[in-house]
């Protein structure tokens, strides 16, 4: 394969340069190299379905500075190419079925117009991926196979135009009233000062009782009067510090400050069954 692609070089060198010598309006090298290097390139780009690619060397190759003998080829090959060559017609609109111009196409990663004008786009032959962009409206994606010698196959593309979206307002943290541990404290204080009293104050109304069933008074003994003042002494002092103790627990409960629920800085203690430690502070749950 190597002996023949060589031959065949060798072949086109040789008949373009005969050409070359022969013709007094091709006097440099360069356009000596150029209608070469286009004759042997458009064959390549050809036979692998270039033809986008294969009619512009074509062109070169067929201007009237290259030798004759070449460009009698390019000219030929310059006619298939173009009839072979398959051409696009797109046309955009919006949802409501408005036509669109500003809209900027690609083919497989790269653009082949920035305005849709009407006229049609030559494209190569093959599956290619489609994708059109316009202002304010959504990037459409398609996969089109373009057929050889297809002419002005119309494309209908629909961009829908974007939503705008208003970005939801920020959520404000939640905020809570934790209970401060003091209120379940006085709390518990008030509680069992409430039953010390109602159990001294029954003692001592049970012992007057039956110091009264006795029938002893005014000459009951001094000891069980003394414990009867004693204990009615107790329910009574016990009976205040439980008064005092749950007004405290309920001022504290109802004047207790509003915290964000980020916030966990300090000691609380909540109602359940487990003990909490937390980094910021110490939560006692029971």
């Amino acid at each position: 394969m190597q002996i023949a692609s060589r031959t065949q070089k060798l072949i086109l060198v040789t008949s373009v340069g005969i050409g070359f010598l022969l013709s007094p309006s091709l006097s440099r090298a360069d356009d000596f190299d150029a209608c070469v290097n286009a004759y042997e390139s458009a064959q390549v780009h050809r036979r692998a379905g270039a033809l986008l690619a294969a009619h512009e060397e074509l062109i070169v190759c067929a201007q009237a500075s290259c030798p004759a003998s070449a460009r009698q080829d390019c000219i030929k090959w310059l006619t298939e190419v173009d009839a072979a060559l398959p051409s696009i017609v797109i046309a955009a609109r919006d949802a409501h079925g408005r036509e669109l111009r500003d809209v900027r196409v690609l083919v497989d990663g790269k653009p082949i117009t920035e305005r849709l004008d009407g006229k049609a786009i030559p494209v190569d032959p093959g599956v290619h991926t489609f994708r059109f962009e316009s202002a304010g409206a959504e990037t459409v994606k398609q996969q089109i196979t373009v057929r050889e010698g297809e002419k002005s196959r119309a494309v209908p593309v629909t961009l829908s135009r974007l939503e705008h979206r208003t970005p939801p307002s920020p959520t404000p943290p939640a905020e809570q009233r934790p209970t401060p541990v003091l209120v379940y404290v006085l709390g518990g204080v008030g509680v069992a000062a409430l039953a010390t009293s109602g159990v001294f104050g029954w003692l001592s109304y049970s012992k007057e009782r039956d110091l009264r069933d006795q029938n002893c008074a005014p000459n009951c003994p001094a000891d069980d009067v003394d414990r009867i003042e004693k204990q009615r002494h107790v329910s009574d002092v016990a009976l205040a510090i439980g008064g005092v103790a749950l007004a405290g627990a309920a001022v504290l409960y109802l004047t207790r400050p509003t915290e964000r629920a980020a916030s966990k800085a300090g000691l609380f203690v909540r109602p359940g069954r487990s003990l909490v430690t937390s980094g910021v502070g110490i939560s006692y749950t029971w």
